[in-house]
């Protein structure tokens, strides 16, 4: 899978059905991003960053919010660098979505870099973009997140430099995690941990490096240097309990039920790609997994057992989230790497880990979907690795137990889509857009595989390209139609650019306002 880029180039293709095909399937991949991550506004952590960039437009007007008094993200990025310029000329929500797209635009690039130097060839680049696109991230946080935070930019700058990294070229790709570094250092650390690895299993050497920085950390450590002084520093048995609270996404254990299938099936996959994979993949592989493994290792032994400061502050347990990436971009191309051993209907290794990639997909819509997916892709992974290995199809006595376990998944996802139906009659104008997102992401991947189907009749090869770039104008129109998901409520917040005077008045002048459940209404309208 590595390396070979053995079809015809795509993007500079010597035919206009060529061409056309490479503009039909960049705009089936933006509909699946589009339709699987709709524009919400300014929510979540993007709030955050938007009153750091907001705070330097207006000279400091929030320098006395406790959110400032007390430290804040602004100290480790300089991303309000960027941020804030930009605000200043287009405005608080323009400035904001011109980011979000530009983010969101080097993220996908980045990937089918990344897809094209790890896979090999631009067709099953595609394959695996699609795959990365639609199947769902990894605990607490959703990887190529909708909304505008530098963890966009840091993990699109991760996929240029690991790009670079598998081209052979290591320097280039030390520059480039350096610039993701001075964006958001926690969603860079897995990429140069990647990058370690990988260049070490070949250069031993470089071990000693590590020795090196780890004994430059401790001597910054004992000698009060922040943040590394935290290293020495464990929180007392009362605050971390507070922390237990305020802070439960950093520590693993208390994560819920859900959290866990989502980081067990990345690691599953992840396993099975590297069960799977040649000799040049492999080794890239074992570096992404081990690096995810570790960080989780590490921040469960560090911060939730021993209640390290330093180790709950780097939440190293984010590493997982490019072992999601990587993993999902080998699992779409593996479906078609995986013979069918003369397995009865419907229970062949390659049906069953298709099944589990749709029941994955689909849990990323609706997620109670996701305990059905994850036992389905448990026994599909166990079919396909006894096939793998034994080279002969699963016997009866093995195969009737994997079958039993996609049973009792078939029932939790009939029980998820009660769930769902339930939402439905409880929300309906949020099902519905659900309902349209799904239904774009199926036509897309239909088209996708149309225009992938060999050509080796050139007047069908034109009638297809013509049809389907006719078919990915009309997804894509539809799915920048249907964007823009953000609420009322939310819109009004995101763009007012006055205070409605009724609102104003019934406040008390220039007394401090408190808005129970959303501080955006005191920081953005009120400024």
């Amino acid at each position: 899978m590595s390396g070979k880029a053995s079809d015809k180039p795509l993007f500079w293709g010597d035919s206009p059905p060529m061409r056309m095909s490479a503009v039909a399937l960049a705009l089936l991949v933006l509909t699946l991003w589009l339709a699987t991550r709709p524009y919400p506004g300014i929510i979540h952590d993007s709030r955050f960053y938007a009153l750091q960039a907001l705070n330097e437009v207006l000279g400091g007007r929030f320098d006395s919010d406790l959110y400032f008094q007390h430290g804040s993200q602004g100290a480790f990025t300089l991303f309000t660098r960027i941020y804030a310029p930009l605000m200043a000329l287009l405005g608080f929500s323009a400035s904001n979505l011109v980011l979000t797209l530009v983010g969101q635009a080097l993220w996908l690039t980045g990937l089918f870099h990344l897809a094209r130097t790890a896979l090999g060839g631009w067709k099953v680049a595609v394959i695996g973009m699609a795959a990365v696109i639609l199947l769902p991230g990894t605990p607490m946080f959703q990887y190529g997140e909708p909304f505008l935070t530098p963890r966009l930019f840091a993990e699109a700058i991760t996929f240029w430099a690991l790009g670079a990294m598998l081209e052979k070229r290591p320097g280039r790709a030390m520059v480039l995690l350096g610039v993701s570094l001075t964006l958001h250092p926690l969603m860079t650390l897995p990429g140069i941990g990647v990058l370690f690895i990988y260049e070490a299993s070949q250069r031993p050497k470089l071990w000693w490096a590590a020795i090196a920085v780890a004994g430059a950390v401790l001597l910054l450590a004992l000698s009060g240097v922040q943040p590394f002084s935290r290293l020495l520093a464990r929180f007392d048995p009362a605050w971390f309990a507070v922390v237990r609270v305020r802070n439960y996404a950093g520590l693993p254990t208390l994560w819920h039920l859900g959290d866990w299938l989502l980081a067990g099936t990345s690691f599953l996959l992840a396993g099975f790609a590297v069960l799977i994979a040649d000799t040049g993949s492999r080794r890239f592989l074992w570096a992404v997994f081990a690096v995810g493994l570790g960080g989780l290792a590490f921040s469960l032994v560090g911060g939730d057992w021993l209640r390290n400061v330093f180790v709950v502050d780097v939440q190293l347990w984010r590493s997982t989230w490019l072992v999601a990436v990587v993993a999902h971009l080998f699992i779409g191309p593996a479906l078609f790497k995986i013979p069918n051993r003369d397995a009865p209907p419907f229970t062949g290794a390659p049906f069953l880990l298709g099944l589990a990639i749709a029941l994955l997909a689909l849990s990323q819509f609706e997620p109670a979907l996701a305990f059905g997916a994850a036992a389905t892709v448990a026994a599909a992974v166990a079919i396909c690795a006894w096939e793998g290995l034994s080279h002969q199809a699963m016997p009866r006595a093995v195969r009737i137990p994997a079958m039993t376990l996609v049973g009792v998944a078939v029932y939790v996802v009939a029980t998820g889509a009660q769930i769902a139906l339930a939402n439905a009659v409880a929300d309906p104008k949020d099902s519905w857009n659900s309902l349209v997102r799904i239904a774009l992401s199926i036509a897309a991947l239909a088209v996708l595989a149309i225009i992938l189907v060999d050509k080796n009749d050139a007047r069908m090869a034109a009638i297809r390209a013509r049809g389907g770039i006719c078919a990915a104008i009309i997804l894509a129109m539809t799915a920048i139609f249907i964007w823009d998901q953000r609420t009322p409520w939310r819109k009004f917040i995101d763009t007012a650019e006055t205070v409605p005077a009724a609102l104003s008045s019934a406040l008390p002048g220039t007394a401090p306002i408190y808005w129970d459940g959303d501080v955006t209404m005191p920081w953005f309208l009120f400024t």
